[in-house]
Formats: structure tokens, C-alpha cells, sequence
């Protein structure tokens, strides 16, 4: 979005139209960082899980047979 440059010698337009052009070159500017903010710790965070959740699903068999043992010996107890 931008707003097009009157054509002749006219300054206040000309300022009008800057003003208006830099507010939403500001705007843009404030929305993309903060997405792209919201997107990098987002990448950030599924990695951590993703990380955490690999781990745990890698050591389930041995929680498994350790709480299975763990209950047999407080049967037999």
C-alpha cells in the first residue's frame, strides 16, 4: 500500500503523501519483525520438545522394564 506523488509543485501533498508512505514503511516494518520474531521461537520451542520428546521415547522401553521389575520385586515382597 502507498499512496502515488501529485504531479506539479504542490509541497504540502508532497509531505502528506511522505508522512503517509514512511507511517506504513514503519508499519510494515513492526509486523514483519514481530512475525518473524514469532516465527523464530517458534522453530526454537518445536525444536527443544522435539528434542525432550526423542529422548523420552528412546528410553520408554527401559522405564517400562524398570517399573515392570520394580513391581514384580514388591509382589514378592
Amino acid at each position: 500500500m502507498k499512496e502515488n506523488y501529485e504531479k506539479g509543485f504542490d509541497p504540502e501533498g508532497f509531505f502528506s503523501t511522505l508522512i503517509v508512505n514512511l507511517i506504513m514503511r514503519l508499519v510494515g516494518f513492526v509486523i514483519r519483525t514481530f512475525a518473524l520474531a514469532v516465527g523464530i521461537v517458534a522453530v526454537i520451542l518445536v525444536l527443544l520438545i522435539s528434542a525432550l520428546v526423542f529422548v523420552f521415547w528412546a528410553l520408554f522401553p527401559a522405564i517400562v522394564a524398570f517399573l515392570f521389575a520394580i513391581g514384580i520385586v514388591k509382589i514378592f515382597s
